[in-house]
C-alpha cells in the first residue's frame, strides 16, 4: 500500500521544523498557549468533517489510516490522531487543520515522542542485539526491506549509527515479520513496554506539552473517540494554510460562525 505519509530529506525536515516553529510561536502569541491540531490531508476529507460536523475515528469513516499494519499492531488502529502545534502540517505540507485547546489533553493519550516509530525502531534494536537471524530475514524479503535495513547500519544521525529505520516503506513486510517471529511474545512485550515508558498522564502532559513544544520532538497524541465540532468544549477552529476556496469558505460562514480562523499570520473569527 502507497502511503500518504511521505518522509522528507533532513533538508526538508528541517524548513518543516523552522515553518512549525514559526507557525506555533504566532500561535502563542495570539492565543496565548500551545495548540493541539488534527490534520485532515486533503480537501475532500476536511469538507466531508466540516459537512458532517464531526471528526470522526477510523471505523467510521473507512478513509486511509495512517500506518494501518502497526497500528493494528499496537491496538491504535481505530483512534484520532492530534499534533503539538503544526507538526504534522508543516510535515507533510497539509493544507487544512482543526485547532483544539491544550485542556483537550485531559481526554487523550499523550506520548512525548512517535510510539509508532519508537516500537518498531525498539524492535529492530532488539532483533540486532540478540536475534539477528529475524532481521536478517526480514532484509531479504524483496529489495525495499534491504535497503531499509541497509540504511539502518549504515546511515548517520547525529554522528550515529542505528538510529533511522524506515519503517514505513516497508510496513507490511514488518509486520508479518513481527507476527511470525519466533520471539513474538517478546516482541510485543517490547511494544506494550515502550507505550508505557512514553505515556505521560494529565496534568503532566499539558506540562509537558508546554516546555516540549519548540523541542524538535513530534509527540503522539491520540483520540479513542469521535468529537462532535458543534458541541465539544475544546474545539477552536481551523488552520487553513494559503488562499481559503469558495466553497470551504461558504461553509465555514454558515456552520462555524464564532470559530477562530488561523492562517500563519492572520488570526480572525468567523462571522
Amino acid at each position: 500500500m502507497k502511503s500518504i505519509f511521505k518522509k522528507g530529506d533532513s533538508k526538508t525536515i528541517n524548513r518543516a521544523l523552522r515553518l512549525h516553529h514559526n507557525l506555533l510561536k504566532k500561535f502563542i502569541e495570539l492565543h496565548g498557549q500551545p495548540v493541539l491540531v488534527h490534520s485532515p490531508h486533503d480537501k475532500k476529507t476536511f469538507m466531508k468533517i466540516l459537512k458532517d460536523g464531526f471528526l470522526k475515528i477510523p471505523l467510521q469513516h473507512k478513509q486511509k489510516k495512517k500506518s494501518p499494519y502497526i497500528e493494528k499492531l499496537l491496538n491504535m488502529n481505530n483512534v484520532l490522531y492530534y499534533s503539538l502545534g503544526f507538526a504534522y502540517a508543516t510535515r507533510y505540507d497539509f493544507k487544512y487543520g482543526l485547532l483544539f485547546d491544550l485542556n483537550y489533553l485531559r481526554e487523550l493519550d499523550y506520548y512525548k515522542s512517535s510510539i509508532v516509530y519508537r516500537c518498531c525502531k525498539n524492535i529492530v534494536d532488539y532483533w540486532d542485539r540478540y536475534n539477528l537471524k529475524e532481521l536478517k530475514k526480514l532484509a531479504m524479503k524483496n529489495k525495499v526491506c534491504k535497503e531499509v535495513v541497509d540504511t539502518y547500519y549504515t546511515k548517520k544521525y547525529l554522528g550515529k549509527k542505528k538510529m533511522i529505520f524506515q519503517f514505513w516503506k516497508i510496513e507490511k513486510e514488518l509486520y508479518d515479520s513481527i507476527k511470525q517471529s519466533c520471539d513474538r511474545k517478546k516482541l510485543m512485550k517490547i511494544i506494550e513496554d515502550t507505550k508505557k515508558e512514553r505515556l505521560v498522564k494529565y496534568p503532566y502532559s499539558k506540562i509537558n506539552a508546554k516546555t516540549q513544544a519548540f523541542s524538535g520532538r513530534i509527540q503522539e497524541i491520540i483520540g479513542k473517540k469521535s468529537v462532535n465540532l458543534k458541541t465539544s468544549p475544546y474545539f477552536l477552529g481551523f488552520y487553513i494554510k494559503g488562499k481559503i476556496p469558495d466553497d470551504v469558505m461558504t461553509i465555514l460562514n454558515r456552520k462555524y460562525k464564532g470559530k477562530l480562523l488561523f492562517g500563519g499570520n492572520n488570526f480572525k473569527k468567523i462571522r
